[in-house]
């Protein structure tokens, strides 16, 4: 199950846009930037859809960045929903990689996570 490319913020009929970020206050000679699935509300935790496109394993992508004052862009980057029998399976490949965005703790499979929004 695929929603398909996100969009970026500015994409119209006309004219196709890409999610993006910039890194700011960062002095070094490179960045490794992490992107994950997080939950819709406050506390962010992790969420179980995976990202996928290129750079992306795991459900997470991850990409260096030799110049961290440039803006990257991520094209063809899509979420991948999961099904509820895989949602503690997905949170546990998170742990295991230590992708927690906001140090919040992985959400236990009993918890009421919204699948229909991230």
């Amino acid at each position: 199950r695929s929603a398909g490319s996100i969009p970026g913020e500015h994409s119209t009929s006309d004219r196709k846009t890409y999610p993006s970020i910039k890194i700011h206050n960062f002095d070094g000679p490179a960045a490794i930037v992490v992107v994950s699935c997080v939950t819709k509300e406050k506390p962010y935790h992790p969420h179980p859809h995976n990202l996928v496109g290129q750079d992306c394993r795991d459900g997470v992508c991850t990409v260096k960045v030799k110049n961290p004052n440039s803006v990257i862009t991520f094209p063809n980057i899509g979420i991948q929903c999961c099904k509820r029998h895989d949602v503690e399976d997905n949170l546990k490949i998170r742990e295991k990689i230590r992708v927690d965005p906001f140090t919040t703790g992985y959400p236990t499979s009993n918890s009421n996570i919204d699948l229909n929004s991230v």
